[in-house]
């Protein structure tokens, strides 16, 4: 039996609906358009009718302290349709102002880097700045040995968009935190000294999470590692894809 033919027989069985799944825990989203597809074929079928639709409504409406009239009107669909995350860049901006930077991107626009399932982010260095740790065989200075990267001593990684902390442990790379998002990704923050978050603990765009540091296995420069992947399962996209419109964060 389908998953929505069951919802039909609980609905006119009386039976009452089971909640509708918390969007922030570890589970595959479902794929919508799919849905969307079945619906519309039963509805061309005579299968699924516009009275079995209003029941729907009408338990979504309970279930969420609705008037249950049965009409998605705006104050429903205000509730169905989930706002637009507000997203910004995993680090601050500086006192000085100057931003972020991604540095070393994902594999799909990275070739040089197959394993690189996410993207790294530092500062433009200034002379103000003084001496800082070198990484990556050197990469992280210019031709005449100057660092052209930094990260500021005792500064933290900052959630990307509002979510729930879905894991903060220590790992051979460092710390690392996830955080589940409502538009069904997660955003992962590695190289970290330290949590300062903990699992199951709700933040807000901007939250500090845990000092940056570097990855102890390797020879990196201290620098934030920032992945994007769907909930439920480990499958990297783009991070910079998905921070396209991203404002940065002044605190």
């Amino acid at each position: 039996m389908s998953f929505l033919s069951d919802i039909f027989r609980r609905l006119i069985g009386a039976v009452p609906l089971t909640p509708i799944p918390d969007p922030y825990r570890e589970e595959p989203m479902p794929d919508l358009q799919s849905a969307a597809e079945y619906i519309r074929a039963r509805l061309a079928s005579g299968q699924l009718t516009h009275d079995d639709l209003a029941r729907l409504v009408v338990a979504y409406q309970q279930s969420h302290d609705l008037d249950a009239d049965g009409k998605p009107g705006p104050a429903t669909l205000a509730k169905l349709r989930p706002a637009a995350l507000r997203k910004v860049y995993p680090l601050p901006v500086l006192p000085d102002l100057r931003k972020p930077q991604i540095t070393s991107g994902h594999k799909s626009r990275n070739p040089s880097r197959p394993n690189h399932d996410g993207c790294d982010l530092f500062y433009r260095w200034q002379e103000s700045d003084g001496a800082v740790k070198l990484g990556d065989g050197g990469a992280t200075r210019d031709a005449a040995g100057k660092p052209r990267w930094f990260i500021p001593a005792g500064l933290c990684a900052i959630a990307a968009a509002d979510g729930v902390v879905s894991a903060a442990s220590k790992t051979p790379t460092g710390w690392r935190v996830w955080i589940n998002h409502a538009d069904g990704n997660r955003t992962g923050y590695f190289h970290l000294r330290d949590a300062r978050v903990t699992k199951g603990q709700e933040v807000s765009a901007g939250h500090p999470l845990g000092e940056v540091g570097d990855n102890p296995r390797d020879t990196d420069a201290e620098h934030l590692h920032f992945e994007v992947s769907p909930i439920g399962r480990y499958a990297p996209i783009d991070p910079e894809t998905w921070l396209v419109g991203a404002t940065y964060f002044a605190g």
